[in-house]
């Protein structure tokens, strides 16, 4: 039993600690790899109901306390995901739909992809890290779809990125861009709804304090992007899940809104792990007259992340084209 006490004990601090550079993280960026500790608030919070249980069956008051502390704290950060935000919409709704999905390209197959495509019947799809000879197959997979291919940096972690739309969706227009100028962002327009901006990225993840620093630049460079257009969806692994500080500063420096927020949790990162266990990286925000009326994930595609569907809305009176 005293072995036992002791893991928990354990355990208990690790939890603290994890939690004390999850509040730091939005204090400093000094310490960099405090951020990384924000992504697993959803697992701490189940960690810490466990700690309330196990403080009222040893009464051990202080580590009930500090626990129910955690608890709290950890819902205030959760609740707005989890509080129900329904989109009333009607038979004449003008909707879109986006599939986006992080097709890990040594892993990924594009007859799965093809499979999703045709269940899931997008206007658009984007994928990131779909290598040229991938690209090309799923080419020939879709046929009614038609899109670009472009090349990524020389850094490993500056991945390729795809397109495709509907032939019956209309022109597009595509362009990259490299906010941080090394990883290529997507932005996509068509002809059909030229007011539109659609903002596809794949930005470095924050694992190291090189990639850190460049993951800030493109979330600035997105901020400022977002805060100079009417109206925009951003959809991308951002490799940041919804409670990190630089994800709330992209938000708010961008005036963007989450789509996940009252939606739930929705962790697409690792596949292979149970749902509970994921962390969600793979975003959705808008801004302006479309937004989010449903998001969902996908079936597995062989991938490490789990693809993300989006159908938005348009809910504003003014003319949308």
């Amino acid at each position: 039993m005293k072995i036992l006490s002791k893991l928990f004990l354990l355990l208990f601090v690790f939890l603290s600690l994890s939690i004390f550079f999850v509040i730091l993280s939005f204090f400093t960026s000094v310490i960099w790899w405090a951020e990384l500790f924000s992504h697993f608030v959803l697992q701490y919070f189940i960690g810490s109901i466990l700690f309330v249980l196990y403080g009222l069956c040893t009464k051990k008051n202080l580590i009930l306390f500090v626990s129910i502390c955690y608890t709290l704290y950890l819902l205030a950060v959760i609740k707005p995901l989890l509080t129900p935000n329904i989109v009333s919409t009607s038979s004449e709704t003008e909707k879109i739909s986006i599939l986006f999905s992080n097709t890990h390209f040594e892993s990924a197959s594009m007859s799965e992809i093809a499979s999703l495509i045709a269940d899931k019947n997008p206007d658009i799809v984007i994928l990131a890290e779909t290598k040229s000879v991938q690209y090309l197959e799923l080419v020939g997979l879709i046929p009614e779809y038609n899109g670009e291919h472009f090349i990524g940096g020389p850094d490993p972690w500056a991945h390729d990125i795809s397109y495709f739309a509907k032939d019956d969706f209309g022109a597009m227009a595509a362009q990259t861009v490299k906010f941080d100028s090394e990883t290529l962002s997507l932005i996509l327009t068509s002809q059909r709804y030229p007011n539109l901006q659609i903002l596809g990225m794949h930005p470095y993840p924050p694992i190291k304090k090189r990639t850190y620093e460049k993951q800030n630049i493109a979330f600035a460079g997105a901020a400022l992007f977002a805060q100079n257009s009417e109206n925009l969806i951003l959809v991308g692994d951002l490799n940041t899940t919804n409670f990190s500080s630089e994800f709330y500063q992209l938000v708010a420096g961008g005036d963007l809104t989450d789509a996940r927020v009252g939606r739930g949790v929705l962790g697409s990162w690792p596949e292979s792990y149970p749902s509970i266990f994921r962390i969600p990286i793979d975003q959705v925000l808008w801004k302006g007259a479309w937004q989010a009326c449903e998001i969902s994930l996908t079936s597995s595609i062989g991938s490490d992340h789990v693809p993300i569907f989006v159908e938005l809305c348009h809910t504003a009176q003014d003319s949308i084209k």
